[in-house]
């Protein structure tokens, strides 16, 4: 029996993808609690509506993020009864966001297989799971990851449609879109700009198929949402309140000012919150705000291993003298060091440092790559429309203040975090093309992705011992093995316990209300344009339904 290599490959990347993605979120529940996130308790209010306990929501955000996570809180209500709230929500959203971001790798790997090998899209997917973009998707209650879900496939549905004049294609494209459009007004604003861009960079064709019933439909759904949307939140999606430190603009010096002094003696928010260059290199690929893997509320944050250090040898210039203590498994680099490793976050700053220069190495072959392959050019520069659409919200040229000059966050890379992914993903297909950069390459940026992050760590006692007690709790705790003794570098015995011995472990300082896990207010058009789109990923539907009978 002869053996084919290549779809074994094949298959075996695709194993480690799902591994990749499923001990990713294993650590990011372990590490983070979701309530901590930036915003937590203000769309915390559509739960308590959904349940009935408060009557008006006042918020402008569209239903299916929220409810899908909704009916995973209730279900695991349901399964789990002696958890505490905090303990419910957390588990909860983290299954809710790694389900769609699932959903968004898939979607991605479809429309990549149209150009690509399956085995280099499978590595860089895998690597994706580690990206801190991704990382902060999945632990923020925000639909920026459902943007991220959906992107992947309305490209392919894009081509689909374009080019094989695929009605199925076509109906999939304007529900998925209208869900996206009508989520939130920046997320709405960044994927038409793009899909715009894509249509006329790569896809022509696709309007010369586009018919009237085509438009009226799209018009249908997206006013529909709309519609039931503001019937229950008061509000339309273009009524976004900001707080009172946001009444302001950037100014255009903002987007040019960078001290490159400061970059090597203090590289962080408190010197760079002034700079939109400095916002975007050290944000793109770290956590430059300190909401995410730099929190004071995430384990990935605590007993960091200081894997290396690095002594000043003064006087005369010597050679640098580097040595492994393979007890401790460390190094210590000697040498005429600037003094500024005295510091006791030295490790910390050489994170933030290697990431802008990482970012900045990512962006220029991002819009290398993007003068030569056009095919791929809409989806390498999407972060670039990013930074634009973002900038010129801050500096109020779309008729609205929103910029804290104290903190510059309105310049946060997380708005764009979806694009962040997919930009990186297309273009490491384009690197790995290269079968002599591939197996280099992508251990390189596994390992520089997993640094950024916060890896290694040395954990302390109690620290260790939070892990597992918040491991001991989930269904899968079993299996959780590699990531907590490899990933989080814990040698304690893992143990499996579901009793109230082991419960209220996870401290916030958001305290919720409690909800009656009802479903008194329910977005009832929303499901009804899942369900469709569901009826349409159906196998009889694909088979024996062609384009004039869907039409009449």
């Amino acid at each position: 029996m002869k053996i084919n290599h290549a779809k074994l490959t094949n298959q075996t990347l695709k194993v480690l993808f799902y591994v990749a993605f499923y001990y990713s979120s294993v650590v990011i529940y372990l590490t983070y609690s979701i309530i901590d996130s930036p915003d937590f308790g203000k769309y915390y209010r559509y739960f308590e509506y959904y349940s009935g306990n408060i009557s008006s929501l006042n918020l402008e955000q569209g239903h299916f993020y929220y409810f899908f996570n909704y009916i995973i809180v209730v279900a695991s209500s349901k399964i789990y009864e002696l958890w505490t709230l905090n303990e419910l929500l957390n588990f909860s959203i983290h299954l809710g966001n790694s389900l769609i971001f699932l959903v968004g790798c898939v979607g991605i790997r479809k429309y990549l297989t149209l150009y690509f090998q399956k085995n280099n899209i499978h590595i860089s997917l895998i690597l994706a799971c580690l990206l801190p973009a991704s990382f902060e998707l999945r632990a923020t209650f925000k639909p920026e990851i459902l943007a991220f879900a959906c992107l992947g496939w309305l490209f392919y549905y894009l081509h689909k449609a374009g080019e094989d004049n695929n009605i199925l294609a076509m109906l999939k494209f304007i529900i998925l879109c209208s869900f996206v459009v009508t989520t939130k007004v920046s997320i709405a604003v960044l994927v038409i700009i793009i899909l715009i861009f894509e249509i006329f960079q790569n896809k022509k064709s696709f309007l010369s198929h586009i018919k009237k019933v085509h438009i009226v439909l799209l018009l249908f759904c997206v006013l529909s949402l709309l519609i039931e949307s503001y019937s229950m939140n008061g509000k339309f999606i273009t009524q976004v309140d900001h707080e009172a430190k946001y009444d302001n603009q950037a100014s255009f010096d903002f987007m040019t000012n960078f001290n490159k002094d400061e970059f090597i003696d203090n590289p962080n928010k408190y010197f760079f919150y002034d700079s939109f260059i400095g916002i975007t290199l050290f944000d793109s690929f770290n956590d430059f705000f300190g909401f995410y893997n730099n929190s004071e509320h995430t384990e990935l944050n605590k007993d960091r291993k200081q894997f290396f250090k690095v002594v000043f040898r003064g006087g005369q210039v010597l050679p640098i003298n580097i040595k492994y203590d393979k007890k401790e498994a460390s190094f210590t680099f000697a040498g005429l060091y600037d003094r500024g490793w005295n510091e006791s976050n030295y490790i910390d700053e050489t994170r933030m440092k290697l990431s802008f220069v990482f970012s900045s190495i990512i962006y220029f072959l991002c819009l290398f790559i993007a003068i030569f392959k056009k095919r791929v050019r809409p989806a390498l520069l999407s972060p670039f429309i990013g930074m634009t659409v973002v900038s010129f919200s801050a500096l109020g040229l779309f008729g609205t203040n929103n910029f804290d000059p104290s903190t510059g966050d309105s310049f946060k890379t997380f708005y764009y975090g979806f694009f962040i992914v997919f930009a990186f993903v297309v273009l490491l297909q384009e690197i790995l093309k290269y079968n002599i950069l591939k197996r280099a390459s992508a251990l390189l940026i596994s390992l520089f992705l997993l640094f950024f992050i916060g890896f290694p760590f040395a954990y302390s006692q109690d620290n260790a011992e939070m892990l597992l007690r918040k491991n001991s709790i989930i269904f899968s705790c079993e299996i959780n093995a590699p990531a907590v003794n490899i990933l989080l570098n814990l040698e304690e015995e893992i143990y499996c316990e579901n009793s109230s011995e082991v419960l209220n472990i996870i401290n916030s300082e958001q305290q919720m209300q409690l909800i009656s896990f009802e479903f008194e207010n329910t977005p009832y058009v929303h499901i009804i344009g899942v369900l469709m789109y569901v009826l349409l990923l159906t196998p009889k539907i694909n088979k024996k339904t062609s384009y004039l009978e869907l039409l009449e």
